[in-house]
């Protein structure tokens, strides 16, 4: 093709025909920037192509890694749905001897509540999606950055009350029960008023908590349906 033009070029030329000789040439040169405007367009959209198939690939971990999250809330929302009226009857019964089944309901309460430990959830995926620049901003950005917050503001609160019941709990616990069995051996070193002040300041840990826990459940549930429906167009 490129030797025809050469051809037709040098024949226009030797004729002195110059005027059609421009006119060709303007031909020929439209010709090429159509030829590249197409090429560029191709081009484009094989990137485009690339892109969502990326974004696609990261919103399936990004979705796998959210079920896996809902997993550590399904297992903990039991206690937290819980919590205030369970340490209500613990208080209750460790101040007052006459309540009945005494000593199975602080031991029940205060097993469940050593039971409770740091939560750590997955969110590489979430992160990587939202530092994604060449993604764009999309409808699920908003919602995306508000699960990101609620992690991060339920694993500060974990800490806060983990280290609180490591410091403050279990090191008066250790002389009052067997932390193996879980059996009472002092129930009258949990009597003690310095030791229920302890429960009462961390039954106000543990609501924050809770609050923040079924914020966070709904929120993640929210992003599973929003995911599910993205996944499937």
């Amino acid at each position: 093709m490129i030797s025809l033009f050469r051809k037709i070029r040098q024949q226009l030329l030797r004729e002195n025909r110059i005027t059609r000789y421009l006119v060709y040439a303007l031909g020929e040169i439209f010709l090429v920037v159509i030829g590249i405007l197409i090429a560029l367009g191709v081009n484009s959209l094989n990137e485009q192509r690339k892109l969502k198939e990326a974004e696609r690939v990261l919103l399936q971990q990004v979705k796998t890694e959210n079920e896996y999250n809902l997993d550590i809330f399904s297992r903990n929302v039991g206690y937290f749905q819980n919590v205030e009226k369970n340490l209500l009857e613990m208080v209750n019964a460790l101040t007052d001897s006459s309540v009945p089944n005494r000593d199975s309901i602080v031991k029940s309460q205060l097993n469940s509540l050593l039971d409770i430990s740091k939560v750590d959830f997955s969110e590489e995926y979430l992160i990587r999606y939202l530092n994604a620049s060449q993604l764009g901003e999309n409808e699920l950005i908003p919602d995306f950055i508000e699960m990101k917050d609620l992690y991060q503001a339920l694993e500060l609160a974990s800490k806060t009350s983990f280290d609180y019941k490591f410091a403050s709990i279990l090191s008066w616990l250790e002389e009052a029960m067997d932390l193996s069995t879980g059996e009472i051996l002092n129930m009258e070193k949990l009597e003690n008023g310095v030791f229920i002040n302890r429960i009462i300041i961390l039954g106000a840990i543990e609501l924050d908590m809770a609050q923040k826990m079924q914020l966070g459940m709904d929120q993640a549930e929210k992003i599973d349906s929003l995911l599910t429906t993205r996944l499937i167009k």
